[in-house]
């Protein structure tokens, strides 16, 4: 058996790159993450990690080496060497992405898929990917997006991830941790810095679309009525506060908008 190759690994990687693949490998195949085949999962993961035991310890590794010599070559070509040929396969890039994404790589992971956007009219993931794979891929591709400033991009990746799995509770992955995401984005980066009235449409979104606690409702109610101050629309602006305070009586930084307001922090 060629612990490199149940790996994914080339002969001449470092302890790092092995170290990195195998937990790449374990996540992928977790009878966690795949229950519908626990039994071959386990047996999956039972390999990897002696495939890892084995190339890990020097010794070991030196063994392996020579009982695969002379079939061992210094160049040997991972199943992602051959991927990254196939620039003609939509399949064989869309599961680039994702090993992309796993392997740390973000950027070179959004080229890849900016590039299938441009070159396929409609072009989605999820033909080509389980729906277990496309949901990871999605919230990485989010991630990969708000590293790079992207965070119109990233809030609707989010999203679809966030809608998939509200439908698909089995598979919630990622449910709390889209959440805590989409939350900081609408609620404290970026759409803090829109123009009021584009803001007020995400703090909207928001409070359909999440499942907040009344701290957090309270905050973008707040939000929602210092945007409304700004546009000189003050019922809106009295309505959001009272609001507001109601989700939360004790809300910090309300007195100052209560006082452009001409009402009492009491509602």
């Amino acid at each position: 058996m060629n612990y490199y190759e149940i790996l994914d690994v080339a002969p001449r990687s470092t302890h790092e790159e092995i170290r990195t693949s195998f937990r790449r490998k374990v996540m992928e195949h977790h009878p966690d993450r795949n229950p519908r085949q626990r039994e071959a999962a386990e047996e999956k993961v039972r390999i990897i990690i002696e495939a890892y035991r084995v190339l890990s310890d020097p010794d070991e590794r030196e063994k392996h080496d020579a009982q695969l010599q002379p079939g061992l070559e210094a160049d040997y070509e991972t199943v992602w060497d051959r991927l990254r040929r196939q620039t003609a396969d939509p399949a064989a890039r869309s599961r680039l992405v994702l090993h992309e994404l796993l392997e740390g790589n973000g950027a070179i992971a959004v080229e890849i898929y900016e590039s299938l956007l441009r070159e396929y009219v409609r072009f989605d993931l999820l033909p080509y990917l389980s729906l277990k794979d496309y949901l990871d891929c999605k919230f990485l591709l989010a991630e990969a997006y708000e590293r790079q400033g992207k965070d119109r991009i990233a809030i609707e990746m989010y999203k679809e991830v966030y809608r998939e799995e509200l439908e698909l509770p089995r598979l919630c992955f990622f449910f709390e941790e889209v959440q805590i995401r989409l939350r900081d984005l609408y609620c404290k980066t970026f759409a803090r810095y829109l123009p009021p009235d584009e803001a007020l449409n995400y703090y909207r979104e928001a409070l359909e679309l999440l499942r907040l606690d009344k701290a957090d409702r309270a905050l973008i109610y707040k939000r929602m009525a210092e945007c409304h101050h700004k546009l000189d629309d003050l019922d809106s602006a009295r309505e959001a506060i009272c609001n507001a305070l109601r989700q939360k009586p004790n809300l910090k930084g309300c007195k100052r908008i209560c006082e452009k307001l001409g009402i009492s922090p009491l509602c």
